[in-house]
């Protein structure tokens, strides 16, 4: 038994014993890292229309995600969601103005919807899409 207790306590004074391994450094950067203002950006007009966005999945990170074409409506637009739950899509599709032919009950929806649309006018639902779903781990 005092070998056992000799051992734990020669681990824990390894443990404990200052070593440069264990140290944490932090470095400072040579510059100060820049900072992003947008408002010099938004007070022009672009030279485009805003890109259009559709969003699949609605919930936390889609609304995140989304939350930028809310606070620059001249750079993009949110113009299609697809969401299983009703609730969740209805609230999304409200807060960013999305019209009835932009809200799916799935990502399938969506996608044949975008399909029909480009075989008839030559035209996407969307310019981009965020795929926010959870990830299977």
């Amino acid at each position: 038994m005092s070998s056992l207790k000799d051992s734990l306590r020669r681990t824990k004074e390894k443990m404990l014993r200052p070593s440069s391994r264990n140290e944490i450094k932090v470095q400072t950067p040579a510059t100060p890292p820049l900072e992003y203002d947008q408002t010099e950006q938004l007070d022009s007009e672009p030279a485009e229309p805003p890109i259009t966005l559709a969003v699949i999945g609605a919930g936390q990170r889609g609304k995140r995600y989304a939350s930028y074409a809310l606070a620059n409506p001249k750079l993009c637009k949110v113009v299609a969601v697809a969401e299983p739950r009703e609730k969740t899509r209805e609230i999304f599709a409200k807060n960013h103005s999305i019209p009835e032919t932009g809200i799916f009950n799935s990502y399938d929806d969506l996608l044949a919807a975008s399909q029909k649309l480009r075989e008839e006018t030559g035209k996407r639902i969307a310019d981009a899409t965020f795929y926010v779903d959870p990830h299977p781990i």
